[in-house]
């Protein structure tokens, strides 16, 4: 009798517990401890144990949900040993991305846009509160290194009277040897639920 495939998360949590700590530790900037991986996330610490397949949530932090623990995982698994490019790219620079980006995988950047498309001060506030950094893209632009090898930043331009409120996100260059194209919109919607 065939085996079923392992679903996506499952696959990870075994590829995870037949890794050496020591080399996902240098690939990712992760520390691991007792057992557990400690995966610096949105300015917290998510302690990753792999022999119960959990991930614990910092307090004060959003509740954990399926895409962030596909992002943790996918992050401990396929991080690689990469200084950051230093350069921005959008969505649809990612190998991939002008494809898979669209329809029911857009971008979950609306959210954003009503909550601060006339208030950029408090978008700026709010991402201060969170670690981020101001940056000098649009009206409102903001930095946060979500993962140690993984910055991200949103650009907010403010509506006016003729156009709407409208918010673009940007990764370092190297973000494709991080994260499938999949688990890079589960980053962005992971990031959002702390902005919003």
């Amino acid at each position: 009798m065939s085996k079923t495939p392992l679903s996506g998360t499952d696959k990870l949590w075994s590829d995870l517990g037949n890794l050496d700590p020591t080399v996902v530790c240098k690939n990712t900037l992760c520390r691991y401890e007792s057992g557990m991986y400690v995966v610096p996330f949105m300015g917290g610490d998510y302690l990753v144990d792999p022999a119960d397949q959990s991930v614990k949530v910092p307090d004060g932090h959003p509740p954990g949900h399926g895409e962030l623990t596909l992002l943790i995982l996918a992050y401990l698994v396929d991080g690689e040993e990469l200084e950051l490019g230093g350069k921005w790219i959008s969505e649809k620079e990612v190998p991939g991305g002008s494809i898979f980006f669209t329809g029911p995988h857009k971008m979950p950047l609306d959210p954003i846009a009503s909550r601060y498309g006339s208030d950029p001060g408090t978008l700026l506030s709010k991402a201060a509160s969170l670690g981020g950094t101001a940056l000098e893209f649009g009206d409102a632009s903001i930095g946060f290194k979500a993962l140690p090898r993984i910055p991200c930043a949103f650009v907010l331009w403010t509506e006016d009277d003729e156009f709407p409120a409208e918010v673009t996100v940007m990764f370092d260059e190297t973000i494709p040897k991080h994260l499938p194209v999949d688990v890079i919109l589960a980053l962005v919607s992971s990031v959002v639920k702390f902005l919003v």
